[in-house]
């Protein structure tokens, strides 16, 4: 009860309702850069994957490039996390 008073005098949004508990919804993140072709891809990519499902990420570019090859070797190599079905994106696919 204190805690979901002490969020409600934070912010309304931070009011927890104690009588409906509630899943929270993931934290949805979008990582820009230039071409969307290595750094950005990477953060995505590692974000989903040591999250456990808490983030939802996305990454986009101002001037989207193909994926860069040694982004698809580090990432299996390193992490084993396989980037070969990712895509450039540009950043108008997330106006609005």
């Amino acid at each position: 009860a204190l805690l979901s008073k002490a969020g409600a005098a934070l912010h309304p949004g931070l009011r927890l309702d104690l009588a409906r508990p509630t899943t929270p919804a993931p934290t949805r993140i979008l990582f820009l850069c230039t071409g969307n072709s290595a750094r950005s891809q990477i953060a995505e990519a590692l974000a989903r994957a040591l999250s456990g499902g808490a983030i939802q990420a996305a990454s986009a570019g101002s001037q989207p490039r193909p994926l860069h090859a040694n982004a698809i070797r580090v990432m299996r190599e390193q992490y084993a996390l396989d980037l070969t079905g990712h895509q450039s994106k540009s950043l108008d696919r997330f106006k609005g």
